[in-house]
């Protein structure tokens, strides 16, 4: 353990925080829509669908992030280029870090929707079967 802290350590500050830099890039959305999905999720009954579809949109997002954020042997390749030129076109908020918050917002909505509509049809179904029809015999 002390011979691989030694290595670490002789890489220097500055290196170590430019590559642990993109991961953390990448982490903070989901960071951040997993706190505020937990804080509200009274609202949905905690329901797996809206915490896939939203996670699962911030996903790409996240991901550009960490390849603007890598060091410039990665960032500056021709890869990395065109998916940082991607991020900025595509995505609102993107140059201030935030390019993330329309797609959870996008999964949060389509989630709620899905879950919403199971809710109904689950209501439905079971006034449905609450119903006895009349025997007038």
């Amino acid at each position: 353990m002390a011979f691989a802290s030694f290595l670490t350590a002789n890489f220097g500050l500055e290196t170590i925080i430019a590559w642990s830099t993109p991961m953390l890039m990448f982490l903070y959305p989901f960071c951040m829509v997993l706190i505020l999905l937990s804080v509200t999720a009274h609202w949905f009954g905690r329901d797996p669908v809206v915490y896939t579809l939203t996670v699962g949109f911030t996903t790409i997002p996240a991901v550009l992030d960490m390849v603007a954020s890598f060091p410039a042997v990665v960032s500056q390749s021709s890869v990395g280029v065109a998916l940082t030129h991607f991020r900025d076109s595509f995505l609102p908020f993107a140059s201030l870090g935030m390019g993330w918050v329309v797609p959870a917002v996008v999964g949060l909505v389509l989630g709620l929707g899905f879950h919403f509509a199971s809710q109904r049809r689950q209501a439905g179904a079971a006034t449905s079967n609450d119903v006895q029809p009349d025997n007038a015999d």
